[in-house]
């Protein structure tokens, strides 16, 4: 399996304070990786599974590759993901770096499959075709993370976004914005059969921003991933969506429209609980790969300095710079236009996506706008900056990003 693998660390003697390069990193690397029956706390197992080796390349795995282009006069880095040709020894580990004379042309093709995805707006069309979104979330003690992700889904252009939570949440998310479509149904006994009403209608789900860990509610939400999954809804799992993961990794396993979306405490939990060993910190690329095969092939999203997007056959790496601010609620920005952009990526298919994988394209879209609205907000209000002025931002945005 043939990887590229993108990073800041590559340097060039042709760049300096003013200069433009573009380094193309390629990294050839395919450990093995042995998988083990996953199971919960409670006992919980998966079906049995063959175990299974990763090693070699088998003509089967994506093809397309990832380039790293960089302008470090502006400090804006993005991420790439074209098709590649042959199938290298995937024994042996091996860097590649050239530099590119065209750096500004080659960075605004950086996002063409992301833009490729994006649906065109007609006359012609019904609300609704442009993404259903549901987010799972929202507690008494978090109601501002279910609504800035169930609101960025409707800016990056969502037609209808709706949210499900617990009564108590429900009067305060509704508040925030008369846009939403919010049902109080997470505390109820009957919350499955009542949000499962839902599912023939929603394109995808968000599930995680301010949910909390009420018993109660958690055992709900595990109805709730089961019966989505058997509809083959994409799910976008982050926050405490994620501890529930770690509880019961069989909920999302070998589930092909799922997306985790951890930050750096989160992936050491999901690592250990999935893996039984901890994260190697000198190497989170083959950290997430072998994550990703462990849960058979979910797509993870590792954010951080550098976002890390892998769907166990490669990484791609999203650095397009933002700021240094690092303020609550960025997450639930990335997971409500991420659920959105799932939905638009495969509904668009591989063709559109040059061969990727669907969900590699959606993730590194969702990465790239969210530094994006964090990078212009700043511009504006520096330190001062919260996620309310990055939402703000996400129509010009993604108009910079994908429509210019």
């Amino acid at each position: 399996m043939g990887l590229w693998v993108l990073g800041s660390h590559v340097r060039s003697p042709t760049w300096g304070a003013g200069a433009a390069g573009v380094a193309l990193v390629r990294r050839v690397w395919c450990p093995s990786v042995r998988e083990r029956p996953l199971q919960g706390k409670d006992g919980h197992q998966a079906p049995p599974r063959s175990s299974r080796r990763f090693s070699g390349c088998q003509s089967s795995c994506w093809s397309p590759r990832l380039q790293l282009f960089r302008a470090s006069c502006s400090g804006r880095v993005h991420a790439k993901s074209v098709c590649g040709t042959g199938h290298p020894d995937t024994r042996n580990m091996f860097w590649q770096s050239t530099v590119s004379p065209h750096p500004a042309k080659e960075m605004d093709s950086t996002l063409q499959l992301v833009r490729n995805i994006v649906p065109t707006l007609a006359a012609g069309k019904h609300k609704g075709q442009a993404g259903r979104i549901g987010v799972v979330g929202g507690s008494q003690e978090y109601t501002g993370a279910p609504y800035f992700a169930a609101i960025s889904a409707l800016k990056v252009g969502a037609d209808l976004s709706h949210v499900f939570c617990v009564r108590e949440a429900a009067p305060v998310i509704k508040s925030y914005s008369p846009e939403l479509i919010v049902h109080p149904v997470l505390d109820s006994p009957d919350a499955v059969p009542e949000l499962e009403k839902w599912l023939p209608r929603m394109h995808a789900l968000v599930v995680g921003p301010g949910l909390g860990r009420d018993g109660l509610v958690l055992d709900s939400i595990r109805g709730i991933l089961e019966a989505a999954r058997s509809r083959d809804i994409p799910l976008v799992i982050d926050a405490d969506g994620l501890w529930l993961v770690a509880q019961w990794p069989a909920l999302i396993l070998g589930h092909q429209k799922a997306i985790l979306t951890p930050n750096h405490v989160e992936f050491s939990r999901l690592h250990e609980a999935v893996l039984s060993d901890p994260v190697d910190r000198t190497d989170p690329r083959g950290s997430i790969l072998k994550l990703s095969r462990a849960l058979g092939n979910v797509t993870v999203v590792l954010k951080g300095e550098h976002d890390l997007i892998s769907d166990g056959q490669q990484v791609l790496e999203c650095n397009l710079s933002g700021s240094g601010r690092r303020c609550g609620g960025q997450g639930d920005l990335l997971s409500g236009s991420l659920g959105v952009m799932a939905h638009w990526a495969l509904l668009a298919g591989l063709e559109k996506t040059n061969g990727s994988h669907p969900l590699l394209v959606a993730a590194l879209g969702a990465c790239s706008l969210t530094r994006q609205c964090n990078h212009q907000a700043f511009s504006k209000h520096g330190r001062s900056t919260t996620t309310s002025d990055m939402i703000a931002e996400i129509g010009a945005a993604f108009r910079e990003l994908f429509e210019a």
